[in-house]
């Protein structure tokens, strides 16, 4: 991630390349994106998901279930 970030910082997120005919005269240019985008956008996706798998985003902490402790055992109740 650190590495695609670099790159991107520097160069940008595209790429000018240019199409040239027989003779060697641009005729258009093409742009497309730096590989690094899509390896920065496949290490978000994954940071995303493992701060929601374990309960750091603010709508996973709203769906973590803490169970409530239930006494079902005759001597436990006779202690309380």
């Amino acid at each position: 991630m650190e590495k695609s970030r670099k790159v991107l910082k520097k160069h940008g997120m595209t790429i000018k390349i240019p199409q040239k005919d027989e003779y060697g005269n641009v005729v258009s240019i093409q742009v497309k994106k730096f590989p690094e985008v899509s390896i920065a956008n496949e290490c978000l996706k994954q940071i995303r998901s493992f701060a929601s798998e374990f309960g750091l985003t603010p709508s996973s902490r709203g769906r973590i279930y803490l169970p409530t402790e239930i006494i079902d055992d005759e001597f436990e109740k006779l202690l309380d």
